[in-house]
């Protein structure tokens, strides 16, 4: 066991001069050297002891500082993922949502313009019906008219005919009345004139 050096000090102090040999004088220093050595070697052993306790410590720190920054950065990103699902999420309905009202807005437009279509087209179909049965309804009373007023044209033609043969008899029967009674040298104007005289004045 080595000799602490403050107490190698103090024997070499208490020793008298004269005592002291130059074998013993260099066992003393031998020993105080080796107490330095041991000394040096302890306070080094000491010190790589203190960095060995240190260097743990710094690594539990470090290790405990980076399980808690991962563990901090694994909950921010389960939270960024989380908001980008709910994100998405939402951002996806709403693009459903849009994109089924549009669909219904274009549905009930083109329901709405293909019924306006139909209403013109029907309207339009009836009107030109209508105005085909008054044309028709029109060229038929005119045709009756016409045929009417043929006939009516026809009958007075036919009753003008049947005066001008029955004047044309008289006359004839005048004129053979007249110029039997007159040895045939009566005219028509006189055969004329005589009926005339005939007949009571109006």
């Amino acid at each position: 066991m080595s000799v602490p050096e403050d107490r190698l000090l103090v024997q070499d102090t208490e020793a008298p001069a004269g005592e002291q040999t130059a074998p013993r004088a260099y066992a003393q220093v031998g020993e105080r050297v080796a107490g330095v050595l041991q000394a040096a070697e302890d306070a080094a052993e000491k010190m790589r002891e203190d960095a060995r306790r240190d260097a743990a410590e710094i690594r539990r720190e470090a290790e405990s500082t980076g399980t808690r920054q991962l563990e901090q950065l694994a909950q921010e990103a389960e939270s960024v993922r989380l908001e980008a699902e709910t994100y998405s999420r939402e951002t996806r309905e709403a693009v459903d949502t849009y994109a089924t009202q549009r669909r219904r807005e274009t549905e009930s437009e083109s329901s709405r313009a293909l019924a306006e279509a139909e209403g013109q087209a029907r309207a339009t179909r009836e009107a030109a019906e209508a105005m085909a049965k008054r044309i028709e309804d029109a060229a038929r009373q005119r045709q009756q008219t016409l045929l009417d007023e043929s006939r009516t044209v026809e009958v007075r033609m036919q009753r003008a005919i049947a005066g001008f043969r029955a004047m044309a008899a008289q006359l004839e029967e005048l004129l053979a009345a007249s110029s039997a009674g007159n040895g045939g040298r009566e005219t028509l104007v006189d055969a004329l004139e005589v009926e005339r005289r005939r007949l009571p004045s109006a």
